[in-house]
């Protein structure tokens, strides 16, 4: 079975590829090259693995919520080749992706909180527990401002990961001490290790889409989306 994903909800283009054991992942900061280094990081991937296109079995995909231009570029492109080559898509939750590298991570059970800078004073989130190793989500995906955020943490130890503590650490910090934990900056963008361990697991128990029913988790309100 041969998997390539990738996740383009922030701005570091992340491609990786699975087949039987093996994992091939590559990360890099694309600014606003991000149309063009996607196809091109694509087949150069596809050229070391010597892969043809159509020998993909499955198509993995983080659709955020995350950069609305890079998830509509990394959407268009998934969707673009999944449709052509008639091959299903696992659509994954970016914060899904930081919650399960962060987990990975950690030596202890923790609660895990994803924190996407949303831009206008607001975040992405939403709250994970690891039990014995597995991740559960309790708490919906949220788009929350600053403040409704900070009110949200309850003072137990929680793992933080994700860009919005480029600018929210310190608020954190001042409601939890040293109930938080912070991830470095290899935590704080979506790794595709994490996105081909969900797809494997959602292979598995059969839940796969095609390409024409995959949408970009927004989160913001109609009103600030394409229509």
């Amino acid at each position: 079975m041969k998997i390539i994903a990738f996740d383009t909800s922030t701005k570091f283009l992340c491609v990786a590829v699975w087949e039987e054991q093996r994992l091939c992942e590559y990360s890099i900061e694309t600014g606003r090259l991000l149309s063009t280094l996607l196809s091109l990081h694509l087949d150069r991937i596809l050229k070391v693995m010597q892969w043809k296109i159509g020998d993909i079995d499955y198509f993995a995909c983080g659709v955020g919520p995350g950069s609305f231009t890079g998830l509509r570029i990394g959407l268009a492109a998934m969707k673009g080749l999944a449709f052509s080559l008639k091959k299903p898509v696992i659509p994954v939750s970016s914060l899904d992706i930081l919650a399960h590298n962060a987990a990975k991570s950690l030596e202890k059970n923790l609660i895990i909180a994803p924190v996407i800078d949303a831009k206008r004073g607001m975040v992405y989130t939403s709250f994970y527990k690891v039990v014995d190793g597995k991740i559960k989500r309790p708490s919906s995906y949220q788009l929350l401002p600053k403040e409704e955020f900070i009110k949200k943490l309850n003072k137990v130890p929680t793992a933080f990961c994700g860009d919005g503590l480029a600018v929210y650490q310190e608020d954190i910090r001042r409601k939890l001490g040293e109930l938080a934990l912070f991830m470095d900056k290899d935590y704080w963008h979506p790794r595709c290790r994490g996105l081909i361990q969900i797809a494997l697991d959602k292979i598995n128990a059969g839940e796969i889409s095609d390409a024409k029913k995959i949408l970009p988790l927004y989160l913001y309100p109609q009103d600030c989306q394409v229509k």
